[in-house]
């Protein structure tokens, strides 16, 4: 994030290259079953649970992300493993 060492090209070429292809699948099954509707009480449950799921590991995400950056102080580059909860 602070540009520390030099990203070697294959590394970079590498998660391109992946990226590209999951992008490619997700949107070929998206298209695949984009005219299936939510037909059941059962579809709108899962639906729905899926829903807060994905909102909760965003929060997750957010909040670890958070506790990340507040690690360093200003003018340190040394590696920590963050403790607690």
């Amino acid at each position: 994030i602070r540009g520390g060492k030099p990203m070697p090209v294959v590394i970079c070429s590498l998660a391109a290259t992946f990226c590209a292809f999951n992008g490619y699948l997700q949107g070929w099954c998206w298209m695949a079953v984009s005219v299936r509707k939510l037909e059941s009480r059962l579809d709108a449950v899962c639906f729905a649970f899926g829903c807060c799921v994905w909102c909760a590991g965003w929060y997750i995400n957010l909040q670890a992300d958070a506790i990340l950056r507040c690690l360093r102080s200003p003018g340190e580059t040394g590696y920590k493993i963050p403790e607690g909860g």
